[in-house]
């Protein structure tokens, strides 16, 4: 796995929340020591808040979470500074897939007109890790988004976030970021019982 180089210029993914729903645009970064970041999009923001990063090199996801000390907007872009960011990495490829014919519901927060709704859409995951998978659907969602996937395997509801990877006609890959609950031991057990 490769570690994380930050750099002037960089593009990632700022993820927080808007009116109580997970919200993801993306970001750029100005300024390392600091960690500065800026958006094209008018956030929200203010001291204390927490804000979630989200960085992709190959295989390679880097996730960082910090709270922010400044903000400030110049017409529709928000920049804003963060302090000691808590960075993790992990390999999208490091755990085996299973083939599953498992449905699942995701909800994504888009943004039209400056209104805020969410998008629902109905699949199938076809093939299932730790850290993503493959959905079959009729509708797709853009890569880049953020959304939150729902599943009831073996009577329990397992629930994560989410973000998506790769997007075509047909369906789409996402990229587990968080789980909720005790969403991830209940993925976990699923996954070794379809693997015997």
């Amino acid at each position: 796995m490769s570690s994380l180089h930050l750099h002037i210029g960089q593009t990632l993914t700022v993820t927080t929340e808007r009116d109580g729903l997970p919200y993801a645009v993306p970001g750029q970064i100005r300024s390392v020591h600091p960690l500065q970041v800026v958006t094209n999009e008018c956030l929200e923001l203010t001291p204390g808040q927490s804000v979630m990063l989200i960085q992709h090199e190959g295989f390679d996801l880097h996730r960082g979470v910090g709270r922010v000390v400044e903000t400030g907007r110049a017409g529709t872009r928000t920049a804003f500074e963060l302090d000691e960011v808590q960075w993790t990495s992990s390999n999208r490829r490091r755990s085996e897939r299973r083939f599953v014919n498992l449905p699942v519901v995701i909800r994504a927060v888009s943004d039209d007109d400056d209104v805020a709704h969410m998008e629902g859409v109905m699949g199938r995951f076809a093939d299932l890790s730790e850290t993503g998978g493959w959905i079959d659907a009729a509708n797709v969602l853009p890569e880049g988004t953020l959304a939150v996937w729902s599943a009831d395997i073996h009577g329990s509801r397992v629930r994560g976030l989410s973000l998506v990877a790769r997007s075509r006609e047909g369906g789409m890959g996402l990229e587990f970021i968080e789980f909720f609950g005790g969403s991830y031991g209940a993925l976990k057990s699923y996954l070794e019982s379809e693997a015997a």
